[in-house]
């Protein structure tokens, strides 16, 4: 996750909308479905979007990509221990982190 990632998605305005976020999913999974492509970039952008204006922010950003590879470096009270990167309990739930696909866990 970087700063210029950021801004090639958000563009000259510094702030991703939905439809600039749809297209750089569009972009990053080319063989999906586009209905499934749609679906899942709308559940990402909803959970990215923090305050829910519509558009996501940097801080929203960065935050939503720490919690989506790997949660925060700090204290982990789940279990006790410093934080994994593997570990994604940390309260973000990003479609397809714990599944195949939709309804089924392993």
């Amino acid at each position: 996750m970087s700063f210029l990632k950021y801004r090639n998605i958000a563009g000259m305005d510094r702030q991703i909308d939905r439809e600039e976020y749809a297209a750089y999913y569009d972009i990053t999974h080319p063989y999906n479905s586009p209905y499934s492509n749609y679906r899942r970039a709308n559940e990402e952008f909803n959970l990215l979007d923090r305050d829910r204006n519509g558009r996501i922010d940097y801080h929203e950003y960065a935050d939503g990509e720490s919690r989506k590879y790997g949660g925060y470096g700090g204290y982990d009270s789940y279990r006790g221990q410093g934080g994994h990167g593997n570990y994604r309990g940390h309260g973000g739930y990003y479609p397809g982190a714990y599944t195949r696909g939709y309804g089924s866990y392993y």
